[in-house]
């Protein structure tokens, strides 16, 4: 699921100098296994021509309760090289908050003109609950074990099963994980034991008490 861009220039062009050509921003899996409040996105800078270009970035229309960080509080270009700059925003809420389907923006602001990104809201976007949750992706670390990466409600509690066979499984809990506000989560799974040459995975919803 990647945002939309739509994208609003304000200033002169001049090609030989170096400009703020564009901005665009995709959703990022969580980090760790239980994000809470947490969200990131990568945010891409893309710049046209040579020397100095410093833009300073700022993030608007999020849900009542969220802020926005940078990873790079602004971003700074010098000669003709890169022409892209990536950087990561966070953003934070007392508890998960859904905003793939929120129309906030970001805006980039340079010495001659200003650019805004503005997310293509989309409920279609979210996983809209209640539904189960279910396994997209998984990958294998180079540091040992398994990351596994699945789609659900937001905020939603996950157990993780594994057996190693699909004709009358044995499943056997691996841990637990909770999406994040988009219903994103992602598992760290290091239980495989050596020897072992497949793993199957199914994530379940957990029905929180109370």
């Amino acid at each position: 699921m990647i945002t939309g861009v739509a994208l609003t220039l304000t200033g002169t062009t001049a090609f030989a100098m170096s400009e703020l050509s564009g901005i665009t921003v995709a959703p990022l899996w969580p980090s760790n296994s239980f994000p809470g409040g947490l969200l990131l996105y990568e945010v891409c800078i893309e710049r046209r021509g040579l020397g100095l270009l410093e833009v300073p970035l700022s993030a608007e229309s999020l849900p009542a309760g969220c802020s926005a960080t940078f990873s790079k509080g602004s971003i700074r270009f010098v000669s003709d090289d890169p022409r892209y700059d990536y950087f990561t925003m966070s953003i934070q809420g007392v508890s998960p908050a859904a905003v793939d389907c929120r129309s906030f923006s970001i805006t980039g602001v340079a010495h001659r003109e200003t650019i805004i990104y503005v997310n293509a809201a989309n409920a279609a976007q979210l996983w809209l609950g209640p539904v189960p949750p279910q396994l997209m992706t998984i990958l294998h670390r180079l540091s040992g074990g398994f990351e596994i990466r699945g789609l659900g409600d937001t905020g939603q509690a996950c157990r993780i099963e594994a057996s190693f066979s699909l004709v009358n499984p044995t499943r056997n809990p691996v841990g637990a994980c909770t999406a994040d506000g988009n219903g994103r989560f992602t598992f760290f799974d290091t239980s495989l034991t050596q020897g072992a040459t497949a793993q199957f995975y199914r994530a379940s919803k957990v029905v929180l008490q109370g």
